[in-house]
């Protein structure tokens, strides 16, 4: 029976690279039907890791396929694989879908939801202190601010951008918050 698995599993592989390969060279119905039949296998035989990073591939080739409501159900699935796999936090797959997720819910204009998402990308950036990614999270911040803005939650929006701000030491002496915001 566990030979029949690893089989089953070293096939799955196998159409995962037949499927980038058709996605490589733009065949993407012909990758999409590789990549539905690889993650068939990887969920019959509950291989939750593969899963959640071959959904997360799905969501990203559906969004940019402008194809929003299928590019949601797939993170949603990663996103539900990601807690079963031990140490999850530390995979930068699961950051990676939490950010997929908020960016997909910021183009349906769903900005609750994209809220939801980028701060549980901040809390986890937060958890792991990851060094260089400043970007990213200076990123995440100026969305949040956006989204405070619409909501009329100024105090919240100028807090996020001095946070923002702070995270470049070089910049903060000759860019300020005020100067910033008096260009509004």
């Amino acid at each position: 029976m566990e030979e029949k698995k690893e089989i089953s599993f070293q096939y799955a592989i196998k159409a995962e690279q037949v499927g980038r390969k058709y996605m490589d060279m733009g065949l993407i119905e012909k990758g999409l039907e590789q990549y539905e039949e690889a993650l068939k296998i990887f969920e019959e035989g509950e291989r939750i890791e593969e899963s959640a990073k071959l959904c997360l591939e799905m969501s990203k080739i559906w969004k940019e396929a402008q194809n929003y409501t299928k590019a949601v159900d797939f993170v949603l699935r990663a996103l539900e694989y990601f807690p079963k796999i031990p140490n999850y936090i530390q995979d930068p797959s699961y950051l990676e879908s939490l950010k997929e997720a908020a960016d997909l819910f910021w183009i349906k204009r769903d900005f609750e939801k994209s809220e939801e998402y980028l701060r549980e990308c901040m809390i986890v950036l937060e958890e792991l202190r990851l060094e260089g990614k400043e970007d990213m999270k200076v990123d995440i911040m100026l969305r949040l601010s956006s989204i405070c803005e619409m909501k009329g939650e100024k105090d919240a929006c100028l807090d996020l951008l001095r946070q923002s701000i702070l995270l470049f030491p070089s910049l903060s002496s000759s860019i300020t918050t005020d100067s910033i915001l008096s260009t509004k």
